[in-house]
C-alpha cells in the first residue's frame, strides 16, 4: 500500500508547523498580508518567479522541502533527483484557486504570456526544477483538493505509473487581486464577517462562518519498496482511501452519501488490517473538516456517529481551521493527521464554548496519546467529499520495507 515518507507545510500566516499553536491572524479582503517565502535557495530563476502565482510560490516552496526531507533532493545535486528516479517521481499540484489568480490580476489585458500563466502550474514548475518525468497533473476539488489528490496519487502508485508521488496543494487569495472571491463568501453566509480573531468557532455555540487562512501543505507518497527517511521512527500507511460526489447541491451536504463514502473507507482499512471498527476507533483521530458554518459539524458527526456507533465517543477528535484559518483546496488537515501520528499529539481544540450537541464527543487536549490510525474526511462544494484513512505501519513492516 502507498505510503507517507515525508510531509511539509508553508503557513505565512501563523507558525510553521501543524502541532504548535498558529498564529491567530485575523484576514479579511483588503487587509495586509505577508510576502510569500524566498524560493532563492532553490534556484528557481528569476523570470520564472516573477510569472508564479502566490500560491504557486507557497506550492513549489513546500514541495521542495518535502523533497529534501525525504533526503531525494539536495543543494549538492543542484535540487534535482538521482537520474535513476526521475523516470518514478511524479507530481500532483491541488487548488481550488490556483489556476485562478492569473486571470483575476488588473494587469493582465495586454499580457501575452496569460494563457501560460493559467496552464503551467506549480506541478510543472516543480517536475522542471527537479527533474521529475513521471505521472504530472493539476486536480481541483474545491475544498478537498489536496484529499482528493492524494487519492490520485495512491491510485498513480498502485498503477505502477510512479514510485513515488509528491502531492502539492495551495491558495492564497488574501491577495487584493482575489478581494471580490472573498467578498463572495462572506456574502454567501459562508465566511464569517465578524471582527474578532478565530480560535474558538470548531464545535462551539460561537461559529457563525470560517475565517480565510492561506498556505501550502506537500505530502510525498512512496510505494512499499521505498527506504523510510533516516529521521522519520516510524512509517505512515495510507491505508485506504475514498473520493466521490455526491450529486446534490452546490452548497449543501448530503448526509446519507457522506455516510456512506466514510463507512466504505472504514471497512476497507478495516479489513487490510484486520480489525474491528471498535478497535479502531480506540486508538484514533479524527480531523474534522469543520469550517466554522452552523451544518458542517452536524453533518460530520453524524456521519461518524452512524459509522462508530457508541465508539464514536471514544475516537479523538481535532481541528484546523480555527487555528490557520480555511485554506481553502489546501488541506492541511491531511498533514496534521500524518504528523499527529508520528508525533503521538494532536492539536487541541478549544471546548471552552463547545455546543451541547457534541458534549459526549472526545477532543484533542494537546497532550501526548496512544494513535494508531487517523482519518480525514473532507468536503467540497459542488457535492465532493473524500476521505483518506491513515495507520502507523507495523514495525515489522517498517524494518521489511526500509531497504531501497
Amino acid at each position: 500500500m502507498p505510503r507517507v515518507v515525508s510531509v511539509s507545510t508553508v503557513l505565512p500566516l501563523g507558525d510553521d508547523t501543524t502541532i504548535a499553536p498558529l498564529a491567530h491572524a485575523h484576514v479579511r479582503a483588503g487587509s495586509a498580508f505577508t510576502v510569500p517565502p524566498s524560493l532563492e535557495r532553490y534556484g528557481v530563476p528569476p523570470n520564472v518567479l516573477r510569472r508564479l502565482s502566490r500560491s504557486g510560490v507557497l506550492a513549489v516552496r513546500a514541495g521542495m522541502e518535502a523533497l529534501e526531507k525525504a533526503g531525494l533532493v539536495s543543494a549538492e545535486s543542484g535540487w534535482m533527483l538521482p537520474e535513476a528516479l526521475r523516470d518514478h517521481v511524479g507530481v500532483i499540484f491541488a487548488s481550488s484557486f490556483g489556476h485562478c489568480e492569473a486571470a483575476l490580476r488588473k494587469d493582465n489585458a495586454e499580457d501575452r504570456k496569460l494563457a501560460l500563466d493559467l496552464i503551467l502550474q506549480a506541478n510543472v514548475q516543480l517536475a522542471q526544477l527537479t527533474k521529475a518525468r513521471a505521472f504530472n497533473t493539476f486536480s481541483s476539488a474545491s475544498c478537498c483538493s489536496t484529499t482528493v489528490a492524494i487519492k490520485l496519487a495512491a491510485n498513480a502508485i498502485l498503477a505502477e505509473d510512479a514510485r513515488y508521488m509528491l502531492v502539492v496543494a495551495a491558495d492564497a487569495i488574501l491577495d487584493g487581486a482575489c478581494e471580490e472571491v472573498v467578498s463572495s463568501f462572506v456574502r454567501l453566509k459562508a465566511a464569517s464577517d465578524a471582527a474578532e480573531p478565530y480560535g474558538k468557532t470548531a464545535f462551539s455555540t460561537e461559529r457563525n462562518g470560517f475565517f480565510f487562512g492561506e498556505g501550502a501543505v506537500a505530502l510525498l507518497l512512496a510505494d512499499e519498496r521505498a527506504p523510510r527517511p533516516p529521521a522519520q521512527q516510524r512509517s505512515v500507511d495510507l491505508v485506504a482511501s475514498r473520493i466521490g460526489n455526491s450529486a446534490h447541491h452546490g452548497t449543501q451536504i448530503e448526509h446519507g452519501h457522506v455516510r456512506r463514502v466514510l463507512e466504505d473507507a472504514i471497512d476497507h482499512a478495516c479489513k487490510r488490517r484486520a480489525v474491528t471498527r471498535s478497535a479502531l476507533a480506540r486508538h484514533c483521530l479524527y480531523v474534522s473538516h469543520e469550517t466554522g458554518t452552523r451544518l458542517c459539524a452536524v453533518a460530520e458527526v453524524q456521519a461518524l456517529r452512524a459509522v462508530f456507533g457508541e465508539d464514536a465517543r471514544r475516537v479523538v477528535i481535532t481541528n484546523t481551521k480555527s487555528r490557520c484559518g480555511h485554506m481553502m483546496g489546501a488541506c492541511v488537515e491531511d498533514a496534521v493527521a500524518v504528523t499527529a501520528l508520528l508525533q503521538q499529539r494532536a492539536p487541541a481544540v478549544d471546548v471552552s464554548s463547545l455546543d451541547a450537541d457534541f458534549a459526549d464527543l472526545r477532543f484533542a487536549d494537546g497532550r501526548s496519546r496512544r494513535l494508531d490510525w487517523a482519518v480525514h474526511v473532507a468536503y467540497g462544494m459542488g457535492s465532493q467529499v473524500a476521505v483518506c484513512v491513515y495507520a502507523l505501519a507495523p514495525f515489522d513492516d517498517d524494518t521489511k520495507n526500509s531497504r531501497p
